[in-house]
């Protein structure tokens, strides 16, 4: 709450590096949110497609690896998308106290793409695929 009072205020004051490394986890969590949604409709749609092998299938193991594995891929995506930033931070500043994001055209539908459109086409299609269950199970 606290960064976000001082982006509103329309000065940033945390120097260029904390900048950065504000937006890139903005980015991060974000990404990394999505991800575990579309683990929980995997999940989701195990159990109901297959509920007899559901315990077999799905480990309390294999569910902190996939998600951790979430996580590291947000990280490591965001950061590659963002190393522009990183490399220079506040290069793309207009004046003192300025927090910019600077993404190309090609990155951003990238981003866009991995992030958004193709996670909740996932979950889409889990969701039917496990409507369509229910429905045939009723």
């Amino acid at each position: 709450m606290c960064v976000q009072i001082l982006v509103i205020e329309g000065c940033w004051f945390l120097g260029d590096l904390m900048c950065v490394l504000y937006l890139i986890l903005d980015f991060v969590i974000t990404s990394a949110s999505v991800g575990v949604m579309v683990l929980i409709s995997v999940d989701r749609c195990v159990a109901i497609s297959d509920p007899l092998r559901y315990p077999t299938k799905v480990t309390q193991k294999r569910v902190k690896i996939c998600v951790c594995l979430c996580w590291i891929c947000s990280v490591l995506c965001h950061i590659l998308l963002r190393k522009d930033n990183m490399k220079g931070p506040g290069r793309y500043n207009s004046c003192i106290g300025d927090c910019v994001n600077v993404i190309n055209y090609t990155e951003g539908v990238f981003d866009l793409i991995l992030s958004f459109i193709g996670p909740v086409t996932v979950i889409i299609v889990l969701y039917m695929r496990v409507f369509v269950v229910a429905v045939s199970q009723a």
